[in-house]
């Protein structure tokens, strides 16, 4: 789903690419109504925590001209310490479409993502 090259702030890279994989079955099937989110467990990526954060039917934020899903990326989601923030890009894939996210500052429980990743009929 996700593919991040995580570096130190400010500028300086690990040199790495990282691959995370998020997998989601029979996503069809999801009950989540417009504004309702789930969250897939956490990964680490050079000991970084990465949550991936999906409303089904997309967030408030979303078009309500079609139904969109809408996803994000959270670093270090349920640290309890003041992570320090990591500069990276990410590309969010599914099996139809795929988006990326410039290289930026990611803080602690700051999700970044799409409002608009896809129409939903389209994953």
């Amino acid at each position: 789903v996700g593919c991040n090259s995580v570096g130190s702030p400010p500028e300086t890279s690990l040199g790495e690419a990282i691959t995370m994989r998020f997998q989601i079955r029979e996503f069809g099937q999801r009950k989540e109504e417009r504004g309702e989110k789930f969250f897939k467990r956490y990964l680490d990526a050079l000991n970084h925590p990465w949550k991936l954060m999906i409303f089904p039917r997309g967030n408030v934020d979303s078009s309500t001209d079609v139904e969109f899903v809408s996803i994000y990326l959270l670093y270090c989601p349920g640290c309890n310490n003041n992570c320090q923030a990591v500069v990276t890009s990410a590309t969010i894939r599914t099996k139809t479409k795929w988006k990326e996210i410039s290289r930026r500052s990611f803080h602690q429980k700051q999700p970044i993502g799409f409002s608009n990743f896809s129409k939903r009929d389209d994953i």
